[in-house]
């Protein structure tokens, strides 16, 4: 199974997916792979190609609950760029690369 934390710490509580990401590291589950980032790149779609399972972990804006569990389709994107990839988008990439 994969982690992949990601957001800016920097930036108050868009520190969350990183500071999570850091506590789950402590537990060593060998089981786990957990990687942390700023944002999401292209680099991640070879992490998740062969994952078992891939959860993201970020910050978001007006949830109604603590924490969110939903499962993500890939999704294409009009325009791929190195930065600001979604994880549809970067599902996606993965899928059409690999």
């Amino acid at each position: 199974m994969r982690l992949i934390c990601y957001g800016n710490p920097g930036r108050g509580d868009d520190g969350l997916g990183p500071m999570f990401g850091e506590r789950v590291n402590r537990r060593k589950d060998p089981d786990l792979d957990v990687d942390i980032d700023y944002q999401l790149s292209v680099e991640h779609s070879m992490m998740v190609k062969d994952a078992s399972c891939v959860v993201f972990v970020d910050a978001l804006m007006g949830a109604s609950e603590p924490f969110v569990f939903s499962k993500i389709e890939p999704a294409a994107t009009p325009q791929l760029g190195s930065h600001s990839l979604t994880p549809g988008a970067l599902l996606a990439l993965s899928n059409s690369l690999y």
